[in-house]
């Protein structure tokens, strides 16, 4: 049976005895599930056009490997913006 996208399983229990070992066994006697435990935020994900995401020697190993000329005076920014454009 699907409810709300989740998928469920019927089962009918005839005496209350049948019912709790039912329940001990992990079925429940309705769809709607516990409230789940609310997951820690995670950390913000770096962009990558800011040039803290990568350093300097990250960026010039993408760079040769993309066969992308810049030199000293090439800013970490303008060489992402370079891959990025490239890859």
């Amino acid at each position: 049976m699907d409810i709300e996208g989740l998928k469920y399983s019927i089962k009918i229990v005839h005496h209350a005895g049948e019912l709790e070992s039912e329940l001990a066994d992990g079925w429940s006697e309705t769809t709607i599930s516990p409230p789940a435990q609310a997951a820690p935020p995670a950390p913000p994900a770096q962009a990558m056009d800011q040039p803290a995401a990568l350093d300097r020697q990250a960026l010039a190993a993408q760079a040769h490997a993309l066969g992308i000329e810049f030199d000293g005076r090439t800013t970490d920014r303008k060489l992402l913006e370079r891959i990025n454009a490239k890859g």
